[in-house]
């Protein structure tokens, strides 16, 4: 059990890590793009690239709120307490082994 749940960590981990990955390359291609860079479209078009490709709804709900202004310590913290109601919510075993 500690093994699977060691690996779910692990697998959460890499594809959050993949993704921020993905999302600065596009950011430096915009940035370095002087044609794009001010482009009030080519800036739209990313923030949408970036929502399309969030699986979790928390994630969504957490970059909203930063794109409407809200600082990231307050951005995280709605999505801890989305991410734990949810859990709370949802768990009816108490494990945290979550198959997908």
């Amino acid at each position: 059990m500690t093994a699977t749940i060691a690996f779910q960590f692990y697998d959460h981990l890499t594809q959050r890590l993949d993704h921020v990955k993905r999302d600065l390359s596009w950011l430096s291609s915009l940035v370095s793009s002087p044609d794009q860079l001010y482009k009030p479209e080519a800036w739209q078009k990313l923030q949408t690239d970036i929502m399309s490709n969030y699986t979790m709804q928390e994630e969504r709900l957490m970059f909203e709120h930063i794109m409407n202004g809200a600082s990231v310590e307050s951005a995280l913290e709605i999505y801890n307490h989305h991410f734990n109601r949810v859990k709370d919510d949802d768990d009816q075993t108490n494990d945290e082994i979550e198959l997908f």
